[in-house]
């Protein structure tokens, strides 16, 4: 008997389950929902808390429709206080017909809740902390403004953010409350933060390494016992990562005993290859085909020395240099070069062969220009004008250097400006006096959609001594012409004559204006005008290259063909300029 009462149960309930109205044959019933009164941020703030993307436009079955309607007046509600609305009225309609279900909500939002009063303040430690009373001000600030939830979350996380960053680690709310009073749509929001002690900088650990702490402890810029400070935390990592020692750099806090205040600084990373190897071919209009090698050793001693050298070689242009350096106090502002360099040149009018040696220190700021001061000594033998020259000179000088840009490979804003200033003293090392200044600068800025205007100049001088101007080193006379100066010319072939022989010159004038558009991602098209001279009065003539060329944006910088014709030259008279390297 019991055994038929339930077969009689279980047949009830199938059949119950198959007939159901809320069950389908496609599986559920369409859901068309309508939100009226409300546009913007209340709209899209609505549609989140109701999940209205889920739902609207879905098949879902009606317990799941009927148990979502039911909670959603509370949600729009709740979702319209987020935004200062307490005084908001919801009416709802639910009608089903034929597999479809239409729900609306028509919404009257009435007036937003004001702000009428903050009180609000820190006690403990940090009462009188700059960086808390300012954030207790942006607090205040919000009296008068409309109710809005996040901001209210946004000025709490102030001051939160203000204790993790200098190291109020046991900082907490004491009160933190909004008094909403809807007849009189205002407000009232109390805080009270305990800030608790501020604790201090500990010992700084590093991991052990070929590099010695004491050499590792020049990047700190706190003390033990200092107060803690985030930014010195992450600006110590910044620093270890610019100095180019480091391949990776973790900085955290380690373990601190329940009694101490000073927190340890765990320093660990992982170092860069000690040995660097680079080689490289190209090819330039200048220079013609070449090769090159480099090599660096980033670590010579656990001082953090290192040197490297770099050779290129070209039919006109080959050199050597070597370069050993050492930081000072500062590793990444303040450091030490000695420099060995040896060019050789060979153009068609003109040969040379010159080797240097010379001692810098090197001022590093950021955001600045870093300044080098530098004593070198120049040995060159020279043959130009049918005459062999030789000349010795000491020469100490000082040069600026400074960029920006806000793209390495194409950048549409920039600039570059680099300024050297030398000079030598016949009876201090140098076989005659002479002062020069040269000066190079250069501009990008987008003008229009993928189109940029590019301006170059280069500028030298000479101050020297008629009856010492032949024994003028090559390397120290100014010509043009080229691909980095003016585009028609061949390479170093603008220049005073004499008696039917390029010279050189004592000054140097060189500007271009260059227009480029991007038709394709790596692709650009160039129109540009060059003027300059290498000149010995400022009232000489100078001379224009006009042309057009296409730029193809490698990952190693722009590759430039460009078609220059020289001022007054025929159609036939065009040069081919190649040339390859960064904008800036």
């Amino acid at each position: 008997m019991n055994i038929n009462r339930y077969l009689l149960l279980l047949v009830i309930l199938v059949v119950t389950s198959i007939t159901s109205p809320f069950s389908y044959a496609d599986g559920g019933l369409d859901v068309s929902i309508s939100l009226n009164g409300v546009q913007g941020v209340e709209l899209e703030n609505v549609k989140a808390h109701l999940s209205y993307s889920t739902f609207n436009n879905s098949k879902q079955k009606e317990v799941s429709i009927r148990r979502w309607y039911k909670v959603s007046k509370s949600k729009i509600k709740k979702s319209l206080e987020a935004l200062g609305y307490y005084s908001s009225q919801v009416k709802s309609d639910y009608q089903k017909d034929d597999g479809i279900v239409n729900i609306s909500f028509d919404i009257s939002l009435n007036e937003r809740v004001v702000i009428a009063a903050v009180d609000a303040h820190v006690v403990g430690e940090g009462a009188d902390d700059v960086d808390f009373i300012k954030a207790i001000k942006d607090f205040k600030s919000l009296v008068g403004n409309k109710l809005q939830h996040d901001k209210y979350e946004s000025s709490k996380a102030g001051l939160v953010n203000v204790a993790i960053e200098k190291g109020y680690f046991d900082a907490k709310f004491l009160l933190k409350k909004i008094e909403v009073f809807p007849e009189q749509t205002k407000c009232k929001i109390s805080i009270k933060f305990d800030s608790g002690p501020r604790y201090l900088f500990g010992e700084v650990i590093f991991d052990k390494s070929k590099l010695s702490e004491q050499f590792l402890r020049k990047f700190v810029s706190f003390n033990y016992g200092d107060f803690y400070d985030a930014k010195k935390i992450i600006d110590l990592r910044a620093k270890l990562l610019t100095s180019q020692y480091f391949d990776s750099v973790s900085v955290v806090r380690g373990k601190i005993s329940s009694d101490s205040l000073k927190w340890p600084i765990i320093v660990s990373y992982q170092l860069k290859p000690k040995h660097k190897y680079d080689y490289g071919v190209g090819y330039g209009t200048d220079s013609g085909p070449r090769v090159s090698f480099g090599y660096e050793n980033r670590l010579v001693n656990e001082s953090g020395h290192r040197y490297k050298f770099y050779s290129e070689y070209s039919p006109k242009i080959q050199q050597a240099n070597f370069e050993y350096s050492f930081p000072d106090k500062d590793p990444l502002h303040d450091i030490y070069k000695f420099t060995l360099v040896y060019d050789r040149e060979d153009i068609d009018f003109a040969k040379s062969r010159t080797l240097s040696t010379g001692f810098e220190r090197v001022y590093i700021k950021e955001n600045d220009w870093t300044r080098t001061v530098y004593l070198k000594y120049i040995q060159e033998n020279f043959f130009i004008a049918d005459e062999e020259g030789d000349a010795a000179l000491l020469l100490p000088g000082i040069n600026w250097m400074q960029g920006k840009s806000n793209n390495h490979l194409y950048p549409t804003k920039g600039w570059k400006g680099n300024i050297d200033l030398f000079g030598g003293v016949e009876s201090i090392g140098s076989d005659f006096s002479m002062l020069q200044a040269r000066a190079r600068f250069k501009f990008i800025r987008g003008v229009f959609p993928n189109s940029r205007l590019i301006l170059r100049t280069e500028l030298g001088g000479t101050h020297i001594d008629d009856s010492d101007f032949d024994n003028l080193p090559l390397s120290l006379r100014f010509f043009a012409g080229g691909d980095s100066s003016v585009r028609g010319y061949d390479y170093k072939n603008l220049s005073p004559e004499v008696d039917g022989n390029k010279v050189g010159a004592r000054y140097l004038v060189v500007g271009s204006a260059e227009m480029d558009y991007k038709f394709a991602e790596k692709w650009a098209g160039a129109v540009f005008i060059d003027s300059g001279n290498a000149i010995n009065n400022i009232k000489d003539d100078l001379v224009n290259g006009i042309g057009f060329g296409v730029r193809w944006y490698s990952p190693v910088g722009p590759l430039k063909f460009d078609l220059a014709w020289p001022q007054d030259g025929e159609s036939k008279d065009f040069r081919i300029h190649i040339s390859i390297g960064p904008d800036l």
